[in-house]
């Protein structure tokens, strides 16, 4: 987002995509904030925003955004306790004076050049090599419960996704895809 789409998010009221987090203190409300823009129920289609270091009128608290804060955020994307996955974008901002940590869904889906988003799916690859399996091909026998079955059947609709793209940029032909048996 555009630092004056965010100035006029930050300075708007809060909304199902617009939330403002005083300190690091709330980082649950921020997860639930993110699960909420994940799942967007309004189905507005657009990206949600949490402004941590902001009040709740928009003002600056003087928060110190570091590099461990702002890595703790963007953990939050793969953890497994956001469902569905979210893709995020988490970036240091200065905005209207004051320096904030934006944490916004991702948005680049409206990149025209943008073939796929592909997560880099740290909690799974282990048991997919354990299992010598591709990811989006383990099963609940292979340790894939709960979550990471969530992300399994996410990781194999981005790929099935950008397989499709590409066959259709080039031209190519797909095989058809297994059945369940």
């Amino acid at each position: 987002m555009d630092d004056g789409t965010l100035i006029a998010r930050l300075n708007g009221p809060e909304s199902d995509r617009v939330e403002r987090k005083e300190s690091r203190s709330d980082a649950g409300r921020v997860r639930e904030a993110i699960c909420a823009f994940a799942n967007d129920l309004p189905g507005s289609g657009e990206p949600g925003v949490v402004f941590l270091g902001a009040r709740d009128d928009g003002a600056c608290v003087g928060l110190v955004i570091t590099d461990r804060l702002l890595l703790q955020l963007a953990d939050m994307e793969g953890d497994g306790n956001v469902v569905p996955l979210p893709s995020l974008v988490v970036q240091r901002r200065a905005l209207g004076g004051c320096e904030l940590a934006a944490v916004a869904d991702d948005d680049r889906a409206e990149d025209p050049n943008l073939l796929a988003m592909l997560r880099h799916h740290r909690s799974l690859m282990p048991l997919a090599q354990e299992a010598r399996k591709p990811v989006f091909h383990r099963k609940a026998a292979d340790g894939a419960l709960g979550a990471h079955a969530t992300a399994v059947r996410g990781a194999f609709a981005k790929f099935r996704d950008l397989a499709r793209r590409l066959a259709d940029a080039t031209g190519a032909r797909l095989p058809p895809e297994p059945t369940e048996g």
